[in-house]
């Protein structure tokens, strides 16, 4: 039987935000029925500059 693709979309990656850690827990559940592909919008090298100037604002 051929699984179908799902494909995630985060905005950061999985060493940014903690909330985008709600869908990446998910992640190994998916992949029991699915080939799961994840893509963040922002890169690492974004999170680790940006990062710490955002926790600053909130």
């Amino acid at each position: 039987m051929i699984k179908k693709s799902i494909c995630v979309f985060t905005l950061y990656p999985k060493q940014g935000a903690s909330s985008n850690y709600r869908i990446l827990m998910y992640i190994n559940d998916l992949q029991k029925d699915y080939d799961v592909y994840t893509y963040e919008f922002w890169n690492k090298k974004y999170t680790e500059k940006y990062i710490n100037q955002k926790k600053n604002m909130l």
